[in-house]
């Protein structure tokens, strides 16, 4: 049985969280990406972020550490499904 807790946030602390888990997701989705060897270029890139050029990414961009491209999959689905479990609380 898993364990479940209650936390009580204020709503900016909670989109704070979902940012970082975004971000999480995002690094191991291009990490998948590069491990199959076909990475997507809009994964590739941060179209949002305005302090990098979009090619920068690429130069900056540091694969996060796993087995293969199939447990980086699974590690971004996982933070996914904890954005949108956070999302549906929030709505």
């Amino acid at each position: 049985m898993l364990r479940t807790v209650t936390v009580t946030l204020e709503i900016f602390d909670v989109f704070q969280i979902l940012d970082a888990l975004e971000s999480r997701a995002i690094a191991y989705e291009r990490t998948a990406a590069l491990m199959n060897g076909d990475p997507d270029p809009a994964l590739l890139a941060e179209p949002d972020d305005q302090l990098l050029p979009k090619d920068a990414w690429d130069t900056f961009f540091i694969p996060e550490e796993c087995k293969d491209a199939y447990e980086a999959e699974q590690i971004a689905e996982h933070f996914r499904d904890i954005i949108t479990l956070l999302n549906k609380q929030t709505d």
